[in-house]
């Protein structure tokens, strides 16, 4: 097991891990938040005299946790009295057979939860592996992975913790907290230049002057018109999206020979169909010349990466439980 470990600041709130706690807990057990609830377990097995059982959740793969603060909190929902033995933590890399909770108590209330607790440890867990992943994967470059919006609804929070796990870092957590001008915002705009100014303009009259504004660019073209506008009109960041390599290597260049002063280039490996198998990576472990595209795009001066793929393509038979 590789130790990484999440900083007490990196923590879940554990007032959001109360609320999806006692959500998920509802949606599965009917609204009812009740052990007796689970009918199978009710008849199957019964009060049974209060049984007591031991039981422990084991890797299935190598991959990095998170989500385990989560995954107590559905057991101690259902049973105050449940034991409850971490043996790694949020941000540690485990290898298969590895156990990661030891739980002991009531048998009912054990196998009611057991479903729930690894719902969450294997969604958080395939995020936090296959961001581990592309952060491997840049390692040495001088750019980092960071998060999307393209997150599960109601968990943002959670898979945002599970990418900083994996060694990411957060984004713009909401539409309130940063612009981010997409195609869109350009099309009802009339393009790039006049979505910036726009969004200038609107940032000024809001008292929101130092509020970040990126524009998200498709074409060598777009590029082109952002860095030839004068300088109050030049967006902090530009966001290179659906472009191939070679391309992206080249707006690079147009924007480090240009006069651009703010933060340089944010790029999106978030490519199309036939870039796929290059830049994304898979629940296995990945070949060293499957991420050497995403190495070339990050070889000098580039940020901040953002895999769509760190939040969107996760098996849904989760990450390494």
């Amino acid at each position: 097991m590789t130790t990484h470990g999440i900083s007490q600041q990196m923590a879940l709130d554990p007032r959001v891990v109360e609320h999806v706690v006692e959500v998920a807990l509802a949606e599965d057990l009917g609204g009812q938040i009740e052990i007796s609830a689970d009918i199978t377990a009710e008849w199957a097995i019964g009060d049974d005299g209060g049984r007591t059982t031991s039981a422990c959740i084991l890797s299935r793969q190598r991959g990095v946790i998170a989500g385990l603060d989560v995954a107590m909190g559905v057991f101690s929902r259902l049973d105050d009295d449940i034991q409850l033995l971490p043996k790694v933590a949020d941000g540690d890399t485990v290898d298969p057979e590895a156990i990661i909770l030891e739980v002991s108590g009531n048998a009912r209330a054990l196998v009611v939860a057991e479903r729930t607790a690894l719902n969450f440890l294997q969604r958080l867990g395939g995020i936090a592996t296959l961001t581990r992943q592309f952060v491997d994967a840049v390692d040495g470059t001088g750019a980092a992975i960071t998060d999307t919006r393209k997150t599960t609804p109601g968990l943002r929070r959670l898979e945002r913790h599970a990418v900083r796990c994996g060694g990411g870092r957060s984004h713009r957590f909401n539409l309130a907290d940063a612009v981010l001008i997409k195609e869109n915002h350009v099309a009802a705009a009339g393009g790039v230049v006049a979505a910036v100014r726009r969004a200038r303009q609107g940032a000024a009259r809001a008292g929101r002057d130092d509020t970040q504004i990126m524009c998200e660019t498709e074409t060598l073209d777009q590029v082109r018109e952002l860095i030839s506008t004068s300088e109050q009109q030049w967006p902090d960041r530009i966001l290179l999206d659906n472009m191939t390599v070679e391309t992206t290597q080249e707006a690079k260049k147009r924007v480090n020979r240009s006069k651009l002063k703010r933060q340089a280039v944010l790029i999106l490996p978030h490519v199309g169909p036939s870039q796929r198998q290059a830049l994304i990576c898979c629940r296995s472990a990945p070949s060293p010349t499957r991420h050497q595209p995403l190495i070339c795009l990050c070889s000098s001066k580039t940020p901040d990466v953002t895999p769509g793929s760190i939040d969107t393509d996760i098996d849904d038979d989760g990450g390494v439980i």
